[in-house]
């Protein structure tokens, strides 16, 4: 559970308002709110085998809630199950992949494998907001005691509760990520550093594809306290001029229009953060930092950066395992 002060919860420019009706409000950008999270997580290993060497199977729930003091209208609920299949040892005892990690016996294995299959549900308001539908592969190879290279796949079958005006946002998103670990002396201090690739098919408005790179430190200090440092930057390129989304359609056919005006959207998004952490065996208590903004190329002469944003969370959680 966390408490956190959120700079710009609604994702919004200052130079844009979104209308709400169901909360009969106009929202300004960057608009502060304060909340309170709540997360769960259930695993089960019904094949769990630490001393043996065959496959493990893993079944993970996962529920999030997320409740805004004054922006009740964006509170997000998560609901999620995932079924992990893995092969293979590491020193610390899990493997993880796009959809989390799982556990597996400790020990050193070259070769390490999972594949994954979920559901995820979320709710805005209480109400369906998209469903996806994810299938996941990953294999890490051990080259030394201080390295390890791992490669992951990705196939989402996104479903979205209502579509928009202009365009269909349902469908399908494949992403392939390469990351490699350097540990500094011990499993879990480690720097990685991640490259990924992404390709999404949609309605034209929203079909695209994207390209990060990234880097995260974890450090532990001492014995109970750990310090860890990410930071991303990723590109989407859209690929059709309806991406721009001030541009005119007809009311009839408007994801197809021909000769649109307008240029491909092109979004650059910059995330950063720190996390601080003390642990006392079963509680860990962790102050986080997030920064978040957007480089758009969507505007108009009346509001021309008016799809980008900033926004910060600051955030301190207490962890409780068992």
């Amino acid at each position: 559970m966390a408490v956190a002060a959120d700079s710009n919860p609604a994702l919004l420019s200052e130079d844009l308002s979104l209308n709400v009706p169901s909360a009969n409000r106009t929202l300004r950008g960057e608009v502060a709110d304060r909340a309170a999270d709540l997360d769960v997580r259930l695993g089960a290993y019904p094949f769990w085998r630490p001393a043996g060497r065959s496959s493990q199977l893993g079944v993970t729930f996962e529920g999030s809630q997320s409740l805004y003091h004054q922006l009740k209208f964006l509170n997000l609920s998560d609901l999620r199950a995932v079924v992990h299949l893995a092969w293979g040892r590491t020193p610390l005892g899990y493997l993880s992949g796009p959809l989390g990690w799982t556990r597996v016996p400790n020990g050193t294995s070259s070769v390490a494998f999972l594949m994954q299959g979920g559901y995820t549900a979320h709710l805005l308001d209480g109400k369906s907001y998209l469903q996806v539908l994810t299938g996941s592969g990953a294999v890490r190879w051990r080259e030394t005691r201080s390295m390890a290279t791992q490669v992951d796949l990705e196939v989402r079958d996104l479903h979205f509760a209502e579509e928009p005006a202009a365009g269909r946002r349902s469908g399908q998103e494949a992403r392939l990520g390469a990351s490699q670990y350097l540990y500094l002396g011990r499993e879990d201090r480690y720097l990685r550093v991640e490259a990924l690739a992404g390709d999404r098919r949609a309605g034209r408005p929203f079909t695209g594809s994207l390209w990060r790179g990234g880097a995260e430190l974890a450090l532990p200090l001492t014995e109970r306290w750990s310090l860890y440092l990410a930071g991303t930057r990723q590109k989407e390129d859209f690929n059709y001029p309806e991406s721009d989304l001030f541009a005119h359609f007809s009311p009839f056919d408007p994801e197809f229009q021909p000769g649109v005006r307008g240029t491909p959207r092109r979004d650059t998004v910059t995330r950063a953060a720190a996390a601080l952490s003390w642990s006392w065996e079963p509680v860990q208590v962790t102050a986080r930092f997030t920064y978040i903004s957007r480089d758009s190329s969507l505007g108009s002469t009346e509001a021309p950066n008016a799809f980008d944003y900033n926004r910060t969370i600051t955030s301190l959680g207490l962890t409780w395992s068992f």
